[in-house]
């Protein structure tokens, strides 16, 4: 009898457990912190992440971005090639979270599609490798695959360099910038982000001169969807060794940057690392000069790794304090 009484307690206990876990899932923030230990340890394949569609994109703009339009034109089809694509994409997300009763478990499925640092991370080891390895030519062609700019005559720092700046701004918005939008707006708001993130690569006018005007909308959107994951990089980055360093690098990027929310998260990662980023390159055959933001001491072979391991660091302190606010407060 007091067998069968001590095993109907363990049973209850198990119960009680596993109510306490499904509990937890309640909390998106929570779902959020798993879904991203999931993307960073499950080897999820390309051919299932939002950035598939970037050959979509590229001959939708194609389409309605001809050379007979006039520059307002091509303006107004890049302000609503975007708009239709980002309406469409936030109806079926609302579609399917409402199919399944708005329920948490939908994101953490979702999510770990969504947040891209796996390509990115492979990408800056790779270049790490091969500049420790003095194996230049092979780290430029690396870093080329990634990058707008020309990199066939990129010196050994400038190699580094370009990947520091490519780590940042690539993880930056389609990694940090996702988990951000998640706790602002949802599972909608982690999806469009990431769109406008893929669609600002998508027109890119760097290569590419023809999207000048077309690509004007979707650049200026990003950067303002850009605001808060600033605000919230330079937060996170208070915990770390050197905050004077990062907001000091901060404010110097929004002021010296073309574009302001860029110049903020490079120059807080730059500030942050003691990196000094920005400089000259080359587009198109033509020579681009930029005021040097961050810090003070030049990039090598470990520098990309460093700029990657500090915005993960950030992105996981932050999943990290949410949820446990959440648990707190709810």
């Amino acid at each position: 009898m007091n067998e069968m009484e001590t095993l109907l307690q363990g049973m209850q206990a198990n119960a009680f457990g596993s109510r306490d876990l499904f509990a937890l899932l309640d909390h998106s923030a929570v779902v959020l912190l798993i879904a991203v230990l999931a993307e960073l340890i499950i080897p999820i394949p390309s051919s299932l992440r939002l950035s598939r569609l970037k050959p979509l994109l590229k001959v939708l703009a194609a389409r309605v971005n001809r050379d007979n339009n006039s520059s307002s034109q091509k303006i107004f089809a890049g302000i609503m090639l975007p708009t239709v694509v980002l309406l469409t994409a936030w109806a079926l997300t609302v579609l399917i979270h409402a199919c399944t009763g708005f329920d948490n478990l939908l994101a953490l499925f979702i999510l770990p599609l969504l947040l891209d640092s796996k390509n990115t991370l492979d990408a800056v080891w790779q270049t790490s490798y091969l500049l420790r390895h003095d194996e230049k030519n092979k780290a430029r062609k690396v870093i080329a695959r990634k990058l707008e700019r020309e990199c066939d005559k990129l010196s050994y720092m400038g190699i580094s360099k370009a990947c520091c700046e490519y780590a940042s701004m690539a993880l930056s918005c389609t990694w940090f910038a996702v988990i951000v939008w998640y706790l602002i707006a949802g599972l909608e708001g982690a999806v469009i982000m990431q769109l406008v993130a893929i669609m600002d690569q998508a027109f890119s006018s760097k290569k590419h001169l023809q999207n000048k005007e077309f690509a004007s909308g979707i650049r200026r959107l990003e950067q303002f969807m850009l605001a808060p994951v600033a605000a919230m990089l330079l937060l996170m980055s208070f915990i770390s060794l050197s905050p004077v360093a990062a907001l000091r690098g901060a404010i110097g990027g929004v002021d010296s940057h073309p574009a302001a929310m860029s110049g903020f998260i490079q120059g807080c990662l730059g500030g942050g690392c003691d990196l000094a980023l920005g400089g000259p390159r080359c587009y198109r055959g033509q020579i681009v000069r930029l005021p040097r933001i961050g810090g003070e001491r030049q990039p090598d072979a470990s520098s990309p790794m460093q700029i990657a391991r500090k915005i993960r660091r950030c992105g996981i302190f932050l999943c990290v304090i949410a949820s446990v606010i959440s648990c707190l407060l709810i």
